[in-house]
């Protein structure tokens, strides 16, 4: 076999090696532009729920709730429930502890129907009946939480129109709340502290109308000036001064863990381990409980939590409780704009400004709201895209119309289906209207996870990687090219001798 000379042999390997490099960086980039490819993605630190058995919060929940897209009883379901509750009580002793049960259904389902009063009166007597035969502690707990919740709710307005009577009554609702909270601190996973929160935050406003205008139900600041501007970045680090940055998602505090790649492998995998929700948790934007502008003597009002904690206690109410309400929406509106989700929270505003004669009895009240809201709405729209804007509103009447439409039809076939005589308690009532029908619950999305860019030695090494091989191989390869044409052997003149004629 005839050996290569050495320069050839030199200029294949150089050309085999930088071929490579350029190969290994072109495969490396692979389609993508450089930031792009040095993206980074995490889940945000709300989907560890605050106790191990809850459910963890999704911005799509907010979005449903604020659209009724989700299943809602009407009142032939809840006459029937009282139909068949009364049905089961004939036959059981009147202070046996299923009798007891039944009693709560039945005065539920009057309250869904606007009969308040009578709900009220029903619980009364039996929190009698319970502590004539010794009921007490966790065995009155239900009691205590339904009927101070009929009270506030039934004598709520009255009270905003500094009717005396009524304000006692929701006083004293309030004080069966929080007799039924220290009976079980953990019902519902502590949310119904945020039901304290915000049944004080009304008293005071019946003493002081004018605090309705000043803060939300938990404490944010409604009379803060706000400007969205995408250079307004949050601060890095967790603070106890840190309060409202409006229009940014929250992702402070907890990017040094995601920007670098062992770091986030270990933050996406322990999200869901028990043992690190404290410290995860503590990544979450708090809000509530802010400090009032400059210039102002008012105190801070409300409660101070991650954000997710209070959004959840008002999805809850909204879905099963007292339904939708302009100070809900109004809530939920502020802290959506403080997570930065500025489409989510211009909806709360729209859904909270067509609610206003529910929001106060005062016409000054009523305009405010509606004012607030637009003023709010319009510091969003000044940082979206016109043509986006113009589609807000419009998507905003379809989605609820849908949502609307829903509920109407979930309603429509649980009477059809009562009045055929179907059993209310059978678990396959409602399979039929479920059948070929989409799920109403929106699905998640992007917004659930955080977007950033590496940083450090992991991506100046992945840059070098992209970069350094693609255009070193390529510099190499043409620098082998070069030096082999111009050092390439030549070879020598082949002289022919000529004889000399003789």
């Amino acid at each position: 076999m005839r050996k290569l000379p050495g320069n050839v042999l030199m200029f294949l390997v150089t050309v085999t090696f930088s071929s490579g490099c350029v190969v290994g960086g072109c495969v490396a980039m692979n389609g993508t532009r450089l930031g792009e490819a040095r993206a980074v993605y995490a889940p945000f630190p709300h989907h560890v729920a605050p106790a191990p058995d809850a459910a963890s919060f999704r911005f799509a929940m907010v979005h449903d709730v604020i659209h009724e897209r989700y299943p809602r009883h009407g009142p032939a379901y809840y006459e029937e429930r009282e139909r068949l509750a009364r049905e089961a009580m004939s036959v059981l002793h009147r202070d046996s502890e299923n009798a007891f049960a039944l009693t709560d259904d039945i005065a539920v389902g009057l309250d869904r129907r606007g009969r308040t009063g009578e709900a009220i009166a029903l619980m009364r007597d039996k929190l009698e009946r319970q502590q004539a035969v010794g009921h007490k502690g966790k065995e009155l707990y239900s009691t205590y939480a339904n009927l101070g919740e009929f009270l506030v709710r039934g004598n709520l307005w009255a009270m905003c129109r500094e009717d005396a009577e009524a304000r006692e009554r929701v006083l004293e609702g309030r004080e069966l709340m929080q007799k039924s909270l220290e009976m079980n601190p953990n019902a519902h996973f502590g949310r119904e502290e945020w039901q304290l929160v915000a049944t004080d935050s009304l008293i005071d406003a019946g003493n002081n109308p004018e605090l309705i205008q000043n803060c939300d139900l938990i404490g944010n600041r409604l009379d803060r000036a706000i400007s969205i501007s995408s250079d307004a970045l949050p601060r890095r680090a967790p603070d106890a001064d840190m309060e409202a940055v409006f229009g940014r998602p929250y992702h402070w505090g907890f990017t040094w863990t995601l920007k670098d790649e062992r770091r986030r492998q270990e933050y996406t995998n322990g999200i869901n381990d028990p043992a690190k929700r404290a410290e995860f948790r503590q990544y979450i934007l708090p809000v509530g409980h802010e400090t009032p502008p400059n210039g102002t003597q008012d105190a801070k009002r409300g409660r101070r939590a991650p954000f997710d904690e209070p959004a959840m206690w008002l999805i809850g109410e909204w879905r099963q409780g007292v339904g939708p309400n302009p100070h809900a929406a109004l809530c939920l509106a502020e802290i959506m704009l403080r997570v930065g989700q500025r489409y989510l929270a211009w909806t709360c505003y729209e859904r909270a400004s067509r609610m206003t004669k529910q929001f106060w009895p005062t016409q000054a009240a009523q305009d405010f709201l509606r004012d607030h809201c637009r003023r709010r709405q319009l510091a969003i729209e000044s940082s979206l895209p016109a043509s986006e804007v113009a589609t807000l509103r419009p998507q905003f009447e379809a989605e609820l119309a849908f949502g609307k439409q829903y509920q109407r039809d979930y309603q429509a076939y649980a009477e059809e289906k009562i009045q055929s005589g179907a059993n209310l308690n059978d678990p396959h009532f409602f399979d039929e209207f479920h059948a070929g029908r989409p799920p109403i619950a929106s699905k998640v999305g992007p917004e659930e996870w955080y977007a950033g860019q590496s940083s450090g030695i992991t991506a100046r090494f992945r840059a070098f990687w992209e970069w350094g091989a693609l255009t070193g191989g390529a510099c190499v390869l043409l620098l082998a090219l070069i030096a082999n044409w111009v050092y390439r052997p030549r070879r020598p003149l082949r002289v022919t001798q000529i004889n000399p004629p003789p």
